[in-house]
């Protein structure tokens, strides 16, 4: 018994199979980490997301309720919605919208009473072809408190396309460089034509959004980005900075399709921005890598304490029983099956199993000898004795006879005499009474019979059979 043969036999299968298993562990770790970097990047955008919707659910009841004062309210005080003629407003020449008998134009009384009460800001525009102009607003374009009468409600913006076809409009739009919560409803005259809008709106404090933005990265390199309707930059993570990554970078970053970076979107409603978190694909298999080494180790090294146990084990409970290689045993077993049993100056220590198995042998052989002695002694006896001895199988065919019995048959050997027939030596008259004699002998009985037989040659002999069953 050799220790390298167990190794081949036994350690080096379960050092593949250990090996494969901690490969497929690893892999599977690295994978989830991997998995788990994304996740922690999509609940990081869905946080962000739902910030910026949270901002929407409080001030879209207040938006409601400034529009139901400006329009329901003080809209219908002054009657119905018209336009009279032109006017002029800081310069530009624009439809004279009318409530009932009071033209609006450079009005603010109405617009002002709204902002008193609800906050906010307030706007009526009026349709001059397919523009609306803002003609009463307390929007304001400086900080010198100018309305910003006279401009154009942006002709690219989200709340035109509703306006011009007649549908309101509710979420955040850029209104002069800041974003606003909106409210914008079509203004109608008395014959259903679009003539103007109703509009109010909240600005959106921004201070929260942009630190919680800028407060968001992940791993050493990730970044959070938020872009407006335009695709432009609107909030970025801190860690985004000009001796880091710069910002005109960053929209390399999002527009890049070699795989380096990963990017997880999530859409803001009624904002019409986007959130974008993205993280190199490279750091993130270097953490995911670097956190599957410890548990690797670990890992290893409770493989290698099993396989140490297996072979004590291996040792204790089968190796020193067996007293030699398994694969010794095994042939030995094999060669005393095949009837191999010569001596191979094989040994084994004593009270062992293969020690057994040897002695086992010996024990065979000897005994095989023994009855191959007697087998002799026995064909002796039987080939010397002077009267006929025969063994006879139940069907009655000829198994064995002496030298006495074939010189009685005049046969030339018992070949001879098996292809006759023991009948074919009696003479017809007692070959049934002799058949007979044999049906009962097979039973157990045992018999005695006299009858005259004819050898080979002619010879006319009378014998006394006496027949005993044998019994294995």
């Amino acid at each position: 018994m050799t220790l390298s043969s167990i190794q081949k036999r036994f350690l080096f299968p379960i050092a593949i199979v250990g090996m494969f298993g901690m490969l497929f562990l690893a892999y599977c770790e690295f994978t989830n980490k991997m998995h788990g970097i994304e996740v922690d990047a999509t609940s990081h955008a869905q946080s962000l997301s739902r910030l910026f919707s949270v901002s929407d659910a409080l001030m879209e009841d207040e938006a409601k309720a400034s529009m139901r004062l400006l329009k329901d309210t003080f809209g219908k005080q002054l009657g119905t919605a018209d336009i009279q003629g032109k006017t002029v407003i800081n310069g530009k020449t624009v439809p004279n919208l009318v409530l009932g008998t009071q033209a609006m134009t450079g009005n603010y009384e109405m617009v002002d009473k709204v902002t008193a009460v609800m906050g906010g800001t307030a706007t009526l525009f009026v349709k001059d072809g397919n523009d609306f102009v803002r003609i009463s607003t307390n929007v304001q374009i400086d900080n010198m408190g100018t309305r910003a009468v006279g401009t154009l409600l942006d002709p690219n913006g989200r709340a035109i396309p509703y306006l011009r076809s007649g549908k309101a409009f509710q979420g955040v739009v850029d209104i002069l460089g800041s974003p606003y919560f909106t409210d914008y409803q079509p203004m109608f005259d008395a014959h259903g034509k679009v003539i103007g809008a109703w509009y109010v709106g909240y600005k959106v404090d921004i201070g929260v959004l942009r630190e919680a933005v800028e407060q968001t990265h992940i791993l050493q390199s990730g970044f959070a980005v938020v872009l407006d309707t335009n695709g432009k930059i609107r909030f970025v993570s801190e860690n985004v900075l000009p001796d880091n990554i710069m910002p005109d970078k960053v929209m390399k970053v999002l527009q890049s399709t070699d795989g380096r970076w990963t990017l997880v979107r999530q859409d803001i409603p009624h904002w019409g921005f986007k959130v974008i978190v993205a993280y190199r694909r490279s750091e993130a298999v270097a953490n995911s890598l670097a956190g599957i080494a410890t548990s690797s180790a670990l890992f290893a090294g409770l493989g290698l304490l099993l396989v140490t146990m297996m072979l004590l084990m291996l040792r204790h409970f089968v190796l020193k029983p067996l007293g030699d290689d398994p694969a010794k045993v095994v042939n030995l077993v094999q060669s005393i099956s095949s009837g191999m049993l010569a001596e191979d100056r094989q040994s084994a220590k004593d009270g062992t199993i293969m020690a057994y198995i040897l002695k086992m042998r010996g024990d065979l052989r000897n005994m095989l000898d023994q009855l191959s002695a007697q087998k002799k002694f026995l064909s002796t006896i039987l080939e010397s004795e002077p009267a006929c001895v025969k063994v006879v199988a139940k069907d009655g065919k000829l198994l064995q006879m002496n030298r006495a019995g074939l010189l009685m048959l005049e046969a030339g050997g018992i070949e001879e005499v098996q292809q006759n027939g023991l009948l074919h030596y009696l003479l017809p008259e007692f070959r049934d009474a002799y058949a007979a004699m044999h049906q009962n002998i097979c039973t157990g009985d045992t018999g005695r019979m006299e009858y005259q037989i004819r050898g080979s040659n002619g010879t006319m002999r009378w014998l006394d059979t006496q027949a005993t069953p044998l019994v294995r």
